[in-house]
């Protein structure tokens, strides 16, 4: 009977061993794939002993294991990859503040495209700082703020851009938080540009090149920008135009994907008689021609450059009437006329209210 008890005692001794062992190493393979590796510091034999003999259960909550995260970009197109250009282009608005489209729709749009990841541009085609009180108002001053906190990032020169003088011109020229871009307005003598003729930008690999084309005459305001019986500026014209802008687009064609033109150049939906018909005529490469000064509205028009290649040209109206969009995306251009858009941005709005109340006193 005692050699019995003896027997059956080791047997529950070497079954409880057993088990220790299994508690305190599990083999790797039967670990669950949830559970976390645990490090625990060195301490003295007691301790090994106490925490050997105690239960440890690991209670893993299945709502906050996260779900793997399914790549659906190549390395060469990231998640963060912007689909493309957006730019929105506006002319001759000439201080319309109460029109159908104001600068405060123009930056809530603006707000829009770069929250849909778009590399977004706000361009004017010129007549912007003359032509009613509220574009005068400061000689220019207050539409020129308007645009800065608009967000603009390019102007070309209008004609009535002009009725201020070389002087004034230079000065709001250093207020503009913005670039204004002529090929086109040159020293009389070195025929060095004035103003920056072209841009490029660049946004995930894509590169656009944007060309800017002053109105051709100071019209009737040559005397403004007369000193000492000798003019301040030239305005390239003709030919010589033409050259300017040939030159810039064999710089540039192999470095960008798309050349657009902007300009204060007119056009309409069939005249051939035009600024921009002619340029388009006389140079090859434009990809896009945003003209003005013409107050028309042409959505989207094909004229064939000197080489044959399409081009596509875009004016956006006047006076607040309504905008252009230009979308550049996976070899894609389009163009296309927003004549209603109600959202207003708050800040704009209220710099627009102000300027409207002070023209009044």
């Amino acid at each position: 009977m005692k050699k019995t008890v003896i027997i059956l005692l080791l047997i529950l001794l070497c079954s409880c061993k057993a088990k220790e062992s299994i508690i305190k190493e599990p083999p790797v393979e039967n670990m669950p794939s949830t559970t976390e590796e645990v490090i625990i510091s060195d301490s003295d034999d007691e301790k090994k002993e106490e925490d050997a003999n105690e239960k440890i259960e690991i209670i893993i909550n299945p709502d906050i294991i996260e779900e793997p995260v399914v790549d659906n970009q190549t390395a060469e197109e990231p998640a963060s990859k912007s689909p493309g250009f957006k730019i929105i282009y506006t002319s001759d608005m000439h201080g319309f503040l109460n029109g159908k489209i104001s600068y405060a729709n123009l930056k809530a749009y603006k707000k829009m495209m770069i929250a849909e990841g778009y590399k977004t541009l706000l361009i004017d085609n010129g007549d912007t700082i003359h032509g009613t009180k509220t574009a005068k108002y400061n000689n220019g001053s207050a539409i020129i703020n308007i645009m800065n906190k608009t967000g603009y990032d390019y102007l070309a020169i209008g004609n009535h851009d002009y009725a201020y003088g070389y002087d004034r011109l230079m000065e709001l020229k250093n207020e503009c938080e913005f670039q204004i871009l002529s090929v086109n307005i040159v020293e009389p003598e070195e025929n060095k540009p004035i103003f920056v003729p072209y841009d490029i930008i660049e946004s995930d690999g894509r590169r656009i090149a944007i060309i800017g084309i002053s109105y051709t005459s100071l019209g009737d305001y040559r005397s403004k920008y007369k000193k000492d019986g000798k003019y301040q500026l030239e305005i390239l014209n003709n030919d010589k135009l033409f050259e300017a802008i040939q030159t810039i687009i064999d710089e540039v064609k192999d470095e960008v994907d798309c050349i657009v033109a902007m300009g204060h150049c007119s056009g309409t939906e069939n005249d051939t008689d035009t600024k921009a018909y002619q340029i388009i005529k006389h140079t090859s490469g434009i990809d896009v021609f945003l003209s003005g000064h013409s107050h028309r509205i042409v959505e989207n028009r094909i004229i064939r450059d000197k080489d044959g290649n399409e081009v596509i040209f875009s004016i956006p109206g006047g006076e607040g009437e309504c905008f252009g969009v230009l979308t550049i995306a996976d070899n894609c251009i389009t163009t296309e006329i927003i004549r209603e858009f109600e959202e207003k941005d708050e800040e704009i709005l209220d710099l627009q209210n102000s300027l409207i109340e002070a023209v009044k006193q």
